[in-house]
């Protein structure tokens, strides 16, 4: 942020000492405003708008540690999550499985997820905390494996493999049949995923 704010210092002021102090004022503000949006967003993705700071903090951050310890994928998690809530909110027999699975049957999540679904005291709650994540958490995203498949296949004058992703992310809520492929991480076969700047 220092090296960007650097660059702008000829537009904030004429005076560099002037420039440079405007600057510093407001970087020193940077990260309290950063902290506060980042936990806000991550409220929003969990459907914690109207609870208190200190519990949206700690529920999030054990998320957090818990998708850490267990490698989970970070967007798989949320889209299953929903699925659970969903569950719960319709009484229908919720099958927790996948979400589960992917946190490897961890009691400590099962535990956290106990904990999450207490701090809504009614289906209504749980309910409009669905109708804020569902507006957030995609089912769908570009993952580098499906953009890779695009990419060869374009680079061979096949551009279907492209135009049947974009259609996909561009509707990235909207969980459809068939598209199970695109919702999940790259096979273990393909190894781990190292992306660049320039992808």
């Amino acid at each position: 942020m220092a090296r960007f704010a650097e660059s702008f210092l000829p537009l904030i002021s004429e005076d560099q000492e002037v420039g440079v102090e405007l600057a510093t004022k407001t970087l020193h503000g940077f990260m309290n405003q950063y902290n506060r949006n980042w936990s806000k967003g991550m409220a929003d993705k969990l459907g914690l708008t109207s609870l208190q700071v200190s519990e949206t903090d700690e529920i999030i951050s054990e998320l957090l540690h818990l998708m850490e310890s267990k490698e989970v994928d970070y967007t798989l998690c949320f889209s299953y999550l929903i699925d659970c809530a969903t569950a719960v909110v319709e009484n229908s027999t919720v099958d927790d499985s996948s979400l589960l699975a992917i946190f490897q049957n961890s009691d400590d999540f099962s535990s956290w997820f106990e904990k999450w679904k207490a701090l809504f005291s009614s289906q209504a709650e749980l309910q409009s905390a669905l109708t804020a994540m569902r507006a957030v958490n995609p089912v769908y995203i570009p993952r580098n494996h499906k953009v890779e498949e695009a990419l060869a296949a374009a680079e061979d004058g096949d551009y279907q493999p492209f135009e049947a992703l974009l259609a996909i992310i561009t509707h990235p809520f909207d969980r459809k049949e068939g598209l199970e492929a695109y919702e999940h991480p790259a096979p273990l076969r393909l190894g781990r995923y190292q992306t660049f700047c320039g992808t």
